[in-house]
């Protein structure tokens, strides 16, 4: 018997070695000869691919496949068929909700002639659906009926993660498979019955009914997928050309009469909700020896990184986003054509009441920093009590490009770090084709904590794609990055492995504060300072104090490394990767800190490059905005509605902000000065309350935030810098 089991595993680590376990016995006791396991790991967190392969050390039928790129359940299932040797291959679920005893009869219908045999809870157990809801009921009878008359005729339940194909039959179906995700159990079996293969349904009895995960949003997902299935139907996607029928089948819809309307209304679902260009996106062969990527329309992308590709900025904007942009400016444009007073007015109205909101959700994070004061301090005497410990091994990552000139001060200042020199990794991340930058550091005479790290010539060529390709050579217990200009206090390591000892296990990165050691080479760098002076020392305490979400600084973040290599490391496609990771810690469920320590670093004293090195900090926030409002509903019905909530207000509330500001600035000085013919009509915009709540903004609002700037001068000793803050608002 040559059989082979495919477990699609994610986040499993509780459930997987009971499934795993129960095998064994079955597989004992009917004396399997030929038989394999395929464990697809899909990016799990909580360690469940490592459990798998210590189990395999005692159990060799074991494999473990890792998912690579595409992420999802179905993908999962897809991966493990094709890879799979067996004449006969088993899909079950990894929680062992259907036993496996059910192979027996399972494999003597496939004797019979049969392709696909399917376990359903729907047939003989009524009992099963004694756990749902009315709602739940009506719902599943719905999606029943459905199923049974556009789908596959005749099939009751095709949601059960115990399925049995013969090798013919997946090979067929499995790469016809183009629902994305998690959706595919009603596709792959409509994909066995247009192609001719024989089905059979059998009852199974479902150990876990009490723990179903079916929630409203299933049947929601259950009729997307049929929309798409349908309009794969009409586009002919699913037959093979030696197995199409001359005929049509019965129960087949056909693109004729009533159905047409469906069939458009699938082609728009099936554009909005559908993969975002998976099919041009093939994953890097792991024998390629080049790492962690994949090939798309004709280039190749080695970005060391395995975030999913929906978890980065390679898109910009998914379809979804697209659509909803586009129907943001479609509405826009028939209120305006509607009446564009009106439009005006509504229009000014929610600018104000989105300043409005902001000025005091910054008040409130500032009034949190004086009044909790919730960075974490290190004293002098806390140090030296640790002293007698054993301090723990440090990688310090310092990625150049082309920037020889500054190492001699990098590795200067890497020298006065206080800490065991025989714990650190100190390691330069190097461009393959900087072979200038590689020579001078082989030649500077460093210490032999000093290391060179050649990261291979591929593209993105970014910060994060080289620090990706350094995770998997870093030793530390704790990882930090610094730019070749940095001069961190001497005390710093130290400090943030003691505020890691003080946090709890949910705090995964701890950030310095970033400052400037030339804050007085002329206007710019000192206003530049003002700012980070008020961001690192008054704004990010205050967001740590409501543990909100907090944008991480370019440098100076200091990571557990296991928690950081469970999160993939950086998105080497977002040019603010820093912001990027802050978010992605948070919708894991970790926190940032601030702890009382600065890292010195060189202000930008040059106008253009300050500009080009402003604007793609703004182009990183948009993206970042991006990247993490693809799924909002999914956010919510996780529980996490605070987060996005904050995400919104810190994030996506710096963004409007700066096509707000014009837009606000133009009106208020067209006002003033054109006021005898203009007056009358911009005043028309603004109705009594919004007119009140815009002069605060005004007023208070612009002094607060300028009062803001000098309290951070003051914080830091910078009162030189505080008369300079009046001109704050031309920088704006």
């Amino acid at each position: 018997m040559n059989l082979s089991v495919i477990i699609p595993a994610f986040n499993e680590k509780d459930r997987i070695t009971v499934t795993l376990e129960s095998l064994r016995e079955y597989f004992t006791r009917n004396n399997y000869s030929s038989y394999e396991i395929l464990v697809v790991d899909d990016g799990s967190r909580d360690g469940t691919a490592d459990l798998v392969r210590s189990y395999a050390k005692d159990f060799p039928a074991i494999k473990v496949i890792e998912n690579g790129v595409n992420r999802g359940k179905g993908y999962s299932v897809c991966n493990g068929m094709m890879q799979a040797s067996g004449n006969y291959r088993l899909f079950m679920d990894a929680d062992n909700s259907v036993s496996i005893t059910n192979l027996d009869e399972f494999l003597r219908w496939m004797k019979d002639g049969y392709d696909v045999v399917i376990g359903s809870i729907k047939v003989g157990n009524a009992s099963a659906t004694e756990h749902a809801g009315w709602h739940r009921r009506i719902l599943g009878n719905i999606s029943k009926v459905l199923i049974r008359n556009i789908a596959v005729p005749g099939i009751k339940d095709t949601q059960r993660g115990f399925k049995l194909f013969s090798a013919e039959a997946a090979q067929e179906i499995f790469p016809k498979q183009t629902i994305d995700r998690f959706g595919f159990d009603i596709e792959i079996l409509v994909i066995a019955w247009l192609n001719k293969f024989k089905i059979k349904e059998l009852p199974v009895v479902w150990d876990n009914p009490s723990g179903s995960k079916v929630t409203l949003w299933s049947y929601v997902q259950t009729f997307r997928e049929l929309m798409l299935i349908l309009h794969n139907r009409f586009k002919g996607k699913y037959h093979s050309v030696e197995r199409r029928s001359t005929k049509p089948q019965k129960h087949e819809v056909r693109k004729t009469g009533a159905l047409a309307p469906v069939g458009i209304f699938a082609s728009l679902v099936s554009y909005v909700n559908g993969p975002d260009h998976d099919k041009h996106m093939i994953p890097l062969s792991p024998n390629a020896g080049k790492g962690r990527g994949f090939h798309y329309k004709g280039q190749e992308y080695v970005h060391h990184s395995d975030l999913h590709h929906y978890e980065t900025a390679f898109y910009n904007l998914i379809r979804r986003q697209k659509f909803v942009l586009a129907a943001i400016v479609a509405f826009i444009l028939v209120a305006i054509s509607l009446n564009w007073h009106v439009f005006l007015i509504v229009g000014f109205s929610l600018l104000t009441v989105l300043y409005f909101f902001d000025l005091l959700f910054n008040a409130y994070v500032i009034f949190r920093t004086f009044r909790h004061r919730p960075e974490i301090k290190i004293s002098t005497q806390e140090i030296s009590d640790a002293e007698t410990t054993e301090w723990p091994s440090y990688t310090i990552f310092c990625p150049l490009y082309k920037e020889w000139q500054v190492v001699p001060q990098f590795a200067e200042a890497m020298q006065k770090l206080d800490y065991p020199h025989d714990k650190l990794q100190i390691m330069f991340l190097l461009e393959e084709n900087d072979q200038e930058t590689i020579d001078k550091v082989r030649t500077a005479g460093l210490p032999s904590y000093f290391e060179i790290v050649v990261v291979p010539h591929s593209k993105p060529k970014t910060k994060p794609k080289a620090m990706n390709y350094g995770l998997s050579y870093a030793t530390g217990e704790y990882l930090v990055i610094y730019d070749a200009e940095d001069q961190p206090e001497p005390d710093q390591l130290k400090k943030a492995v003691l505020a890691f000892r003080k946090s709890t296990d949910k705090v995964a990165c701890v950030q310095a504060k970033l400052n400037f050691y030339n804050p007085t080479q002329n206007i710019l760098t000192r206003i530049f300072t003002a700012e980070y002076s008020l961001w690192f020392d008054l704004v990010l305490p205050g967001l740590q104090s409501i543990s909100a979400p907090i944008p991480l600084g370019g440098t100076s973040n200091h990571f557990r490394t296991d928690t950081l290599r469970s999160l993939s490391g950086w998105d080497a496609f977002n040019v603010t990767e820093d912001c990027d990771l802050g978010m992605r810690l948070a919708n894991r469920g970790y926190r940032t800190a601030i702890v009382e320590s600065t890292t010195h670093e060189e202000a930008n004293s040059d106008a253009l490059n300050w500009y080009n090195q402003r604007s793609r900090w703004i182009k990183g926030y948009i993206i970042t905005y991006f990247v993490h409002m693809r799924k909002p509903l999914a956010a919510i019905r996780e529980g996490k509605g605070r987060d996005l909530l904050l995400f919104q207000l810190i994030v996506g509330g710096k963004i409007v902000s700066l096509f707000i500001n014009p837009i606000m600035w133009v009106s208020t000085i067209m006002y003033f000065a054109f006021r005898a013919k203009l007056g009358v009509f911009i005043e028309s915009l603004f109705p009594g309350p919004i007119l009140y709540i815009g002069v605060f903004s005004l007023i208070l609002g612009n002094f607060l935030y300028l009062y803001y700037y000098m309290i951070g001068c003051a914080n830091r000793g910078y009162n030189d810098l505080i008369k300079y803050i009046f001109i704050v608002p031309l920088y704006w």
